[in-house]
């Protein structure tokens, strides 16, 4: 890699001396998959989940002398572990890459011989894992549970069923497979102070009997090529003709999107180290949770709301909101997309949606009327697309589903209401015990915020609206400010379903203050 290159890939790395995370939560990722590469063992790899393929339960390992190595040091990418460790005088490093744009990875091993005589080492390999392919990726951790078939395939193995493939190779020869144990064995030698090397690669895909998806037809209007039915064949044989390029590709491949990355967001610089680490550390998520290159997810590329190591795959409302103001800047086309993806769902009835075929998961989450507004808000704040506004979707333009939205629980016969929200207690930090339903203040005052967005909207667009919603959100804020608050507690007070008023010190208050003036 060239220096920008190498400065890209190593601006998100962190070792593990600085890592907090549990060994089972650490995961690599790319655009097409994600894995876990256990911190404490040098040469293990837990896990394949590359929508629509999973295996859960994937592991391989290798043992030198019959023994795994422990690591004493690693160091993270988001795609990439490096590992090193030390068993009877063998200085082990491996280097745990993901290729570039394929549902594989690559795994580089380099053997010291720290002794004064010849060394004869035993090599185990052993690989296991079930195999599924899974239409449905929502909030929940994925598993698989089919079992494979498992048998010898050029200098690794082959493990299928009528899901798919997981091929797994190596460059080391003569080795030799135990079918009882699903265990591949050899020996490496090392000269007196001499060094080795070899590779293992992983590729999971299709095969000649997985039955195929109807979003496949995808494909083509993607411009991809026409679909392999021996993907994992054909990724895994690319990836160990040419193990060290393929880990240079890889590399390549990630520092690509940092650089994008880098040229769209905002740069930020302060007298403060930590605090300049602090935005650059925030932006790895933009990383961290996108699938890029995936023919069989409708949308492309797709945010989701996490990713490593097959968790919470659908696509969520208010966290995707939650970065309202960084979509337009980043990914102008994606924000368009994941809008319309959201308006398609029912939004009244649903918070998320599914990365197969935007099919609607999970309940009606109030937060979301307030989300999708300000989605739409600051993309056309941000790129000055008032054309996006008179847009048809579904029968409507964008700016009558923002009026649409902004009006979900509002009755327009009346100058101004309070909106209870019923016993979701969805407030996260109040879970348990502590109650925070229906007449809510913070809620009904983001009403207020979302209303006048809605205004500002409506005037760029030049729509015609009989609402005068700048007069309703005032009307809000007086009828929250004469009968939620309480001048004793200097604070705002929430009522049940009885009528009863408590104060609940919440920091949901402040997320109401402040849009616009």
């Amino acid at each position: 890699m060239t220096k920008n290159e190498i400065a890209d890939y190593e601006l998100f790395a962190m070792s593990g001396e600085k890592m907090i995370h549990d060994e089972l939560d650490v995961g690599i990722i790319n655009g097409m998959l994600s894995i876990n590469g256990p911190y404490r063992n040098a040469m293990m790899v837990k896990g394949l989940f590359a929508p629509p393929f999973v295996s859960s339960d994937f592991c391989l390992e290798v043992r030198l002398f019959g023994e795994n190595v422990r690591s004493a040091k690693h160091k993270w990418y988001p795609s990439e572990i490096q590992r090193s460790g030390e068993i009877n005088g063998v200085k082990v490093e491996s280097n745990l890459v993901l290729a570039g744009g394929k549902r594989a990875f690559i795994m580089e091993v380099n053997l010291t011989n720290t002794s004064g005589k010849k060394l004869n080492i035993p090599l185990q390999i052993g690989v296991n894992g079930t195999l599924d392919y899974n239409r449905v990726w929502n909030f929940f951790r994925q598993y698989s549970s089919t079992v494979v078939k498992s048998e010898k395939h050029a200098n690794g193995l082959l493990l299928h069923n009528n899901h798919g493939s997981i091929v797994v190779d190596t460059t080391i020869p003569g080795l030799s497979y135990c079918p009882y144990s699903k265990i591949l064995e050899g020996n490496i030698a090392i000269a007196a102070k001499g060094k080795a090397s070899f590779f293992i690669t992983a590729a999971i895909g299709y095969n000649d009997h997985t039955s195929m998806d109807a979003t496949l037809s995808k494909w083509t209007e993607l411009g991809y090529s026409s679909l392999s039915s021996a993907t994992a064949e054909k990724d895994a044989a690319e990836l160990i003709a040419s193990p060290v390029d393929s880990i240079e590709e890889g590399r390549k491949h990630f520092a690509a999107r940092v650089n994008d990355l880098l040229n769209k967001m905002p740069k930020f610089h302060s007298s403060s180290e930590p605090l300049n680490k602090w935005y650059y550390r925030s932006l790895v998520h933009l990383l961290l949770n996108q699938w890029n290159d995936v023919p069989e997810f409708f949308l492309n590329p797709y945010f989701s709301t996490g990713r490593l190591n097959g968790g919470c795959c659908c696509s969520y409302l208010w966290d995707f909101g939650a970065n309202w103001k960084i979509w337009g800047l980043y990914h102008p086309e994606a924000a368009k997309n994941h809008i319309k993806a959201f308006l398609n769902i029912d939004l009244k009835n649903h918070f998320a949606f599914l990365p197969m075929d935007n099919s609607p998961f999970g309940p009606w989450y109030y937060i979301n009327q307030e989300k999708i507004i300000f989605c739409i808000y600051y993309y056309v704040l941000h790129t000055g697309d008032v054309k996006f506004l008179r847009e048809k979707f579904n029968g409507r333009t964008i700016i009558e589903h923002v009026i649409e939205q902004a009006l979900i629980c509002d009755d327009l016969d009346k100058e101004a209401v309070l909106v209870d929200y019923g016993t979701g207690n969805h407030h996260l930090e109040l879970l348990q015990e502590y109650r925070y339903d229906n007449v809510m203040p913070d809620m009904n005052l983001r009403r207020a915020s979302y209303y006048r967005a809605t205004d500002i909207l409506i005037k760029l667009a030049k729509h015609k609206s009989k609402i005068n919603f700048v007069k309703r959100a005032k009307a809000i804020c007086k009828l929250v400010s004469d009968e939620l608050y309480d001048p004793q507690a200097k604070w705002f007070q929430w009522r049940d379903a009885d009528g009863h008023l408590t104060n609940r010190y919440t920091i949901q208050m402040f997320k109401t203050f402040g849009f616009p003036q």
